[in-house]
């Protein structure tokens, strides 16, 4: 008998709560054949008599089962077989709890051809109506103890043929019973198979996934040391074409250097991007969480993004807000390698015109504050099928099918590891927005004032931009007014065409672009009669500005971009000699000394020419202290000072460097001092070493990627001997150390050039 004719019941008609019914019904039948795989079919063959029981319908409440009963009752009252069979099988018709259900049954019957015909008149009224066959033995109670329904009850269905009686009915459900436990036993087995299958192939994928992660590892670990080992030669290669580029060539030779000097370049830039997206494609970023001065970040990006596009005609903006805070504690490589990125990319696609970075407070929370880096341009934009691939690596930036190479997915990436988010809008032919939103913490929520002057006189002074281009005069004009001063903006044309408004003011800042024959004669004039302070501002994208020497005439010189920090340095260097009354007390700290903004002191140091690895050898013994917060420097000074006899030490920053010179134990022929690094910048450490009388004489030199003008002559102010600018150089680097560190006698001697 199929499992289809023992469970002959219409579901698709049934009423939700008989097909729950049903299905534990369904349950118990299954139990019942679990039991038989445990007893065997044979046991069937010693049960007793069977009697039946009709459950014609079901209901959710005893009232309901109750008026199914009457129903019932009243229907087949004057049906006189239905009465007939009544009285020779004695069955009464009523309602009881079955399970969590309520049921009406007409019970009991011992014939099962009575049975079927009661039942097929009971269909008649109630369509989903079937027949309990009931066993009373030991097997029944086992197997259904715990069954919610009737402890007795078990389910079979019934064919529709006449004259079957017990023992067919037995026999009947013993074949059944063989059905079913060959049944359980092949479903068993086919699901172990298939379990067994499938645990197998897992096994095999896991194997085979921790196979490819080990070898994508050890990939990225040959091409990451590949990559650092190409770091030296490719400073080498740019170097030596510098020096060939500097004798006598033909033209052809002349473009052939060029033409090498621009590749060599590109593939060191390439070579350094390759390292940063091995390092985050392996996880082994790791994110810094330390206190930082963002202006010496920002000083920093501006001196790497403008030595790669010398003589350019795009302005390039620093426009920050009042609400950016002077230090916030997070990445403080990571911001700077961002910004590089996307203001380099910006002046790589951006022909005239300017770049624009906009730096303003979004979000405000108890102890963090979430800025906003806006880089804008006025370059070719983007089709916007292109915005799409843009932070993929490789993907294409422009409509000559130029590709941002690893750089911008490098800086998406690095945006999102330290929680923020990076988006871009661009309008082809316009230009395009890079919009970065990263959050920081702040070490004293309490101070407002992030610059603070010490004294009013400082302040409120009245002030005259003279400057062509409106974004980087409205730019310095924010920063001036910061600190309370009157400031006005005028074109050249605007001065010339209304004289007598340039004496009305004390300080006067002129564009070096603008900085004609007649704006010159005004600004003697306007020296002479009023005294005021005469400031030029130049472009760091632009050569022309060194050839302007410094004289009487002018007091003071600026580079921009410009950031607060440089703006309160220009202003506290400015006044104070003539300011005499003054509140030191929670003055900001200035980078500077009086005379620092006023000349060029230092001298671009000379390349020794044919200088390799091996000709560090030459100071053996000596003991050079390396303050540098980037791991990729460490490592390229340590691979360059290696085998050299060189001893080398290695400082994470300016507390670390303090700490490590000022330890009894070691001694320091020379320092070599990052400027831009987190808990305490080059300039600081620099200072308090210049305050320790016996490492006074101590040779420290600059090693930064600051290309600002008048940082660079801060550096010197502080007390530093030298400098040199990132990338580095090592004829330059080995000019240095035959400076500062002589070999005599066998043993090392420092000394200071006069």
């Amino acid at each position: 008998m199929s499992l289809l004719i023992m469970l002959n019941i219409n579901l698709e008609n049934s009423p939700v709560r008989h097909k729950a019914v049903v299905c534990l019904h369904a349950c118990a039948f299954l139990k019942t054949l679990a039991v038989l795989l445990l007893l065997g079919p044979g046991s069937l063959v010693h049960a007793q008599t069977a009697y039946m029981n009709i459950v014609a319908a079901s209901g959710g409440t005893l009232n309901e089962a109750e008026i199914y009963t009457e129903k019932l009752k009243k229907t087949f009252a004057d049906d006189k077989v239905f009465q007939q069979i009544r009285h020779e099988e004695s069955f009464e018709i009523k309602s009881r709890k079955s399970g969590s259900y309520f049921i009406t049954t007409l019970e009991p019957f011992v014939h099962s051809d009575k049975a079927l015909v009661i039942l097929e008149k009971v269909q008649q009224l109630f369509p989903d109506a079937f027949i309990f066959v009931h066993r009373s033995n030991a097997l029944m109670a086992t197997y259904s103890t715990d069954a919610k329904i009737d402890q007795e009850e078990s389910m079979a269905g019934l064919s529709n043929s006449s004259g079957q009686d017990q023992d067919v009915l037995t026999r009947d459900f013993s074949k059944m019973s063989w059905i079913g436990l060959i049944g359980l036993f092949l479903i068993s087995a086919m699901v172990t198979f298939l379990i067994i299958k499938q645990k197998r192939r897992y096994s095999e994928v896991i194997q085979k996934n921790d196979r490819l992660e080990s070898t994508i590892e050890q990939q990225n670990k040959v091409l990451a040391g590949v990559s650092e080992k190409v770091l030296q030669p490719l400073e080498d290669i740019n170097e030596n074409s510098e020096i060939i580029l500097k004798t006598a060539l033909d033209t052809t030779q002349s473009d052939a250097m060029h033409a090498i000097k621009e590749c060599d370049q590109l593939l060191l830039e390439l070579t350094n991007d390759l390292i940063d997206f091995l390092n985050l494609k392996s996880n082994k970023a790791v994110l810094r969480h330390e206190l930082f001065d963002l202006n010496n970040a920002l000083d920093e990006v501006a001196g790497i993004v403008s030595r790669k596009v010398p003589g350019s005609s795009v302005e390039l903006i620093y426009d920050i807000e009042k609400d950016v805070p002077a230090k916030v504690l997070g990445d403080n490589y990571y911001t700077g390698r961002v910004l590089s990125i996307l203001l380099d990319n910006a002046m790589r696609l951006t022909q005239k015109g300017e770049v624009r970075l906009h730096i303003h407070c979004v979000e405000s929370i108890s102890d963090t504050v979430t800025l906003q880096f806006d880089i804008t341009d006025t370059g070719l934009g983007y089709e916007p099928a292109r915005l799409a691939e843009i932070f993929e690596p490789f993907g294409t930036v422009d409509s000559d099918s130029t590709t941002a190479g690893l750089s911008l997915y490098i800086a998406h990436t690095l945006v999102e590891l330290m929680a923020g988010s990076v988006s871009v809008s661009s309008k082809p032919g316009v230009g395009s927005c890079f919009s970065v939103t990263i959050p920081f913490e702040i070490p004293d929520i309490n101070e407002k004032r992030r610059y603070r002057l010490p004294a009013r006189a400082y302040s409120n002074r009245k002030m005259l931009i003279i400057e062509a281009q409106y974004s980087a005069a409205i730019a310095l004009k924010k920063m001036l007014e910061y600190f309370n001063n009157d400031v006005t903006v005028r074109t050249v044309e605007a001065v010339l065409n209304k004289r007598e408004a340039f004496f009305d003011n004390e300080v006067i800042l002129i564009a070096e672009r603008t900085f004609t024959e007649e704006i010159k004669k005004l600004a003697k004039k306007v020296k002479r009669e009023k005294d005021a302070k005469i400031v030029l501002v130049g472009n760091m994208t632009d050569m022309a500005q060194k050839m302007i020497p410094f004289d009487s005439l002018i007091d003071a010189r600026i580079v921009k971009p410009l950031t607060p920090q440089r703006v309160f340095d220009l202003i506290y260097d400015l006044f104070e000699k003539t300011i005499k009354e003054v509140d030191s007390a929670g003055v900001s700290p200035r980078r500077t000394k009086p005379t620092a903004v006023k000349t060029y002191q230092y001298d671009e140091v000379e390349e020794t020419p044919n200088i390799t690895k091996k000709s560090f050898g030459d100071f053996g013994g000596a003991s050079i202290l390396v303050v540098e917060d980037n791991q990729i420097n460490q490592k390229v000074l340590l691979s360059l000072f290696s085998g050299s006899g060189i001893n080398v030490t290695v400082a994470n920053d300016g507390v670390e460097a303090l700490d490590t010179v000022e330890n009894p134990g070691n001694r320091f022929d020379l320092v070599l001092m990052d400027i831009n690094m987190p808990v305490m910048d080059g300039y600081e450490a620099t200072r308090r070493i210049r305050a320790i009388p016996e490492l006074n004489a101590l040779p420290i030199v600059s090693l930064t990627g600051l290309g600002l003008p008048e940082e660079i002559a801060k550096m010197y102010a502080i007390g530093m001997n030298a400098h040199l600018t990132k990338p580095l150089k090592i004829g330059r680097l080995y000019t240095l150390l035959k400076r500062f560190v002589i070999y005599e006698n066998q043993s090392i001697k420092s000394v200071i050039a006069a």
